[in-house]
């Protein structure tokens, strides 16, 4: 989570790793100097053999059998889309089990267990002995880390067992549906990879480092890109700024930003590359009545072509409308009557606008330019759009600001192109023809390994349909790789797709080979839309044991196990056993609540929730406003030095059937130690200080 303010200092992640280091070396170098010199790994460890005995005793460990009888039967219950979904569940079931088993169990076993020493007076035997309490509380720590690490080697070879032995007999099925040839069509490419690579998978993937959507395939030997009409493309173009940058060059006396407002001048081209609605509607009247229409004409080739229309706004970095519509160009279309784009057209800001594109520390924003007109399709080069700041006379040259394209970046050097934009994604028209909508993904440094003559894809995305067609109709789409240093373009890959259910392609490996590529989709069914996310699509790089990755997930696990150990025994050196349970289970999940409620805890939350509730006496309303404030503060502020749990993420990768990245056990490592030792250094000193016998 991002710092918050607290009063007039910052708290930080960075402030709550010098608190651990403080308590560290406070409690274990300073204070605990002397117990340090003399510590003993044999007496610890004797120490945690107690601790693995008396949980054997307990019959802790039969709890696993009814854990893995759960297990099962969960799984026989579901309901998957596919057999890979069917695996997939059945991870998540294994592995949901499985750290819930460890986490319950650690924390009650941990939380326990010195309340109770304490109460029989069992421990009195072991503080009277040469025994420190530095060599008890790590002694304890490695017991309990014992007793989990013992029921996920349970857990663990129960899971990798019974999913090769289910993911066998679901694999024989797909090669039987195969040969018998009842595979749907929207089914077959990734039944093939199913039956050729298995079930379980343990992949490392590349994903796009963007997507834009073009009504055209892009033309290398051009800077010209082309997005579609009827609101269904749209081109952005990013300004960066400074507030000084918006005075008027001949504004020498209060040097307002803004005062003049500024002006857009774009240059768009475009193309009719289909009936209009006035033409549609004109051949259904009756011969000798024409449809009025009062729009601008051009004349192409000697024919009159009616002119479109653009729409400029102004966004914000997150690609949300800044500026209300009657503040940039009175919000109505602007007619473009050059078909070529040579001719720049104006687009006025107004001074209130600019104003508020100038409020906060905001220095960045996009020029957003959308058609609105059926029929058309828009061209833009990187030279389309400038910024003018007027004088506050008529004979004063105007400012220019220039787009901020990074020309190091070739991803980054042309205005953005996108599609409709809607809650799944961006909307890829469907086209039978043989040119239209085109999605592109560039690849870097994303070179496939192995040496096959066929790369895997993984496509999962969305359909929707224009509700005027055949229902049942499938949903064809068409994958080409395209190498932008060589040229060289790949033959076309021809699938079905189902909606929001993953489908496995493969393209040739030529094009992809040095790693710098784009996939181009296009979606070949009329009246479907695809609903695509640049996460939509991503290359399987390579493959790696799905047993190793099974290891990886449970070490995580077992790691999250000692710092629930760390917690639970820090609880319980200062409080009841029932209360520090609660205790251990609040300081895991705070840190996680805190983020699950970041959105009401942004400053000025606090006066919207006042206005909801109705107060309308301002003491009162600044009173709740200062409350609810102080209170998000101090709750971010807190969840800043509490463990973040996220990092112990286990299930995600790998039930996806994604290789665990080293990074993750890194981060799991971080955690471990950036909490659980300051936690165990205070766990010494609580001890230490607590009276434990007579």
């Amino acid at each position: 989570m991002s710092s918050h303010l607290l009063g007039d200092f910052e708290i930080s992640n960075f402030t709550g790793a010098i608190l651990g280091v403080v308590i560290v070396v406070g409690g274990l170098l300073i204070y605990g100097f002397r117990d340090l010199l003399r510590f003993s790994i044999t007496r610890a460890w004797a120490i945690s053999s107690v601790c693995w005995s008396e949980s054997i005793r307990r019959k802790v460990l039969w709890i696993t059998p009814l854990a893995i009888i759960g297990v099962i039967i969960v799984a026989q219950l579901q309901r998957p889309s596919d057999e890979q979904d069917a695996i997939r569940q059945t991870i998540k079931f294994c592995l949901f089990a499985t750290g819930l088993l460890i986490v319950i169990t650690t924390i009650i076993l941990a939380a326990t267990n010195l309340p109770k020493e304490i109460d029989t007076r069992v421990i009195y035997t072991v503080v009277t002995k040469p025994t420190t309490r530095l060599e008890i509380v790590i002694g304890k720590v490695l017991g309990f880390a014992r007793v989990s690490g013992a029921i996920l080697i349970i857990m663990g070879l129960f899971t990798g067992l019974y999913l090769h032995l289910r993911a066998s007999f679901l694999r024989d099925d797909i090669r039987q549906r195969l040969e018998a040839g009842l595979v749907n069509p929207t089914d077959l490419a990734s039944y093939q990879h199913y039956k050729d690579v298995g079930l379980l998978n343990a992949k490392t993937i590349e994903m796009p480092k963007q997507m834009e959507v073009f009504a055209r395939v892009p033309d290398p030997k051009s800077k010209v890109r082309w997005f579609s009409g009827n609101s269904e493309g749209e081109a952005l173009i990013p300004f960066e700024f400074k507030k000084e940058d918006f005075i008027a060059p001949d504004d020498n006396q209060d040097k307002t930003p803004g005062k003049t407002g500024a002006v857009a001048l774009i240059k768009i081209g475009w193309d009719q590359v289909g009936p209009t609605p006035e033409e549609q509607r004109a051949g259904k009247l009756p011969i000798g009545i024409a449809a009025p229409d009062t729009k601008p004409t051009t004349r192409i080739a000697g024919k009159l072509v009616r002119a479109p229309q653009v729409m400029v706004r102004v966004y914000d970095t997150n690609l949300n409308q800044l500026l209300p519509g009657n503040a940039v160009g009175n919000g109505k279309g602007v007619d473009l009557a050059d078909p070529a784009g040579i001719t720049p057209i104006p687009v006025y800001i107004t001074p209130q606008g600019i104003q508020q594109m100038l409020q906060g520390d905001r220095t960045k924003i996009f020029l957003n330019i959308i058609g609105p007109n059926k029929g058309y399709e828009y061209s833009i080069a990187p030279d389309s759009a400038v910024l003018l700041i007027p004088g506050m006379s008529e004979q004063t040259q105007p400012k220019v600001l220039q787009p901020a394209y990074s020309n190091n970046n070739p991803l980054a050097a042309m205005p953005f192109l996108r599609g409709r934009y809607g809650m799944g994604g961006e909307q890829l028209p469907g086209s039978s023809k043989e040119t239209g909508p085109v999605v592109v993904l560039p690849f870097s440094n994303a070179a496939p390994s192995g040496s096959g003559a066929q790369v895997s894809f993984q496509l999962r995305a969305g359909i929707e349909n224009s509700g005027d067609e055949d229902t049942e109709k499938l949903t064809q789409i068409e994958a080409v790789a395209y190498n932008p240093k060589s040229g060289e373009t790949s033959s076309p890959t021809k699938f079905y797709l189902e909606a929001n259910r993953q489908t496995i392609f493969q393209l040739p490996r030529g094009p992809l080979a040095d790693g710098q590529f784009e996939i181009r989709l296009r979606n070949l069914t009329d009246d479907h839309y695809l609903i695509l996310r640049p996460d939509s699509v991503s290359m399987i790089q390579s493959m790696e044991s799905f047993d190793f990755n099974l290891l990886k997930s449970l070490f995580i696990l077992w790691l999250m196990s000692i710092l629930v150990t760390v917690i639970a025994i820090f609880c319980s050196t200062w409080l009841s056993w029932p209360i520090a349970i609660v205790l251990t289970l609040v300081i895991l999940l705070g840190h996680w609540g805190v983020q699950q409620l970041s959105d009401t805890l942004q400053p000025g939350v606090g006066n919207s929730i006042a206005q909801d509730l109705g107060l309308q006496d301002p003491s009162k309303a600044k009173a709740f406003t200062s409350s609810y404030e102080a209170l998000s503060k101090g709750l971010v502020a807190v969840s800043t030095i509490l463990p973040d749990i996220s990092q112990f993420s286990a299930t995600e990768d790998i039930e996806k059937g994604v290789a665990i990245a080293p990074q993750r056990l890194f981060d799991a490592l971080t955690v471990l130690l950036g909490f659980g030792v300051p936690m165990l250094a205070l766990s010494y000193v609580f001890l230490r200080n607590k009276e434990v016998a007579p």
